[in-house]
């Protein structure tokens, strides 16, 4: 007869807490991943805002502000 079959295994608590730490690696890999990706593409976006807003200006003007 046992007596712990009731009590909760220690292996279970010790991969819950990997788990964990996998999730916080994961969410950690992929905010530095839109980093990279905002600082690469940072400028050919404000470019592309910066040229539309232009071209707004152009065609109708007072319509827009470009200043950033």
């Amino acid at each position: 007869m046992q007596f712990d079959a009731h009590l909760p295994k220690p292996h279970a608590r010790i991969e819950r807490g990997a788990s964990a730490v996998e999730y916080a690696l994961l969410a950690a890999g992929i905010a530095a991943v839109i980093v990279v990706i905002l600082v690469v593409l940072g400028g050919e976006v404000f470019g592309l805002f910066d040229e539309t807003c232009d071209e707004l200006s152009k065609t109708r003007p007072g319509s827009a502000d470009c200043t950033p």
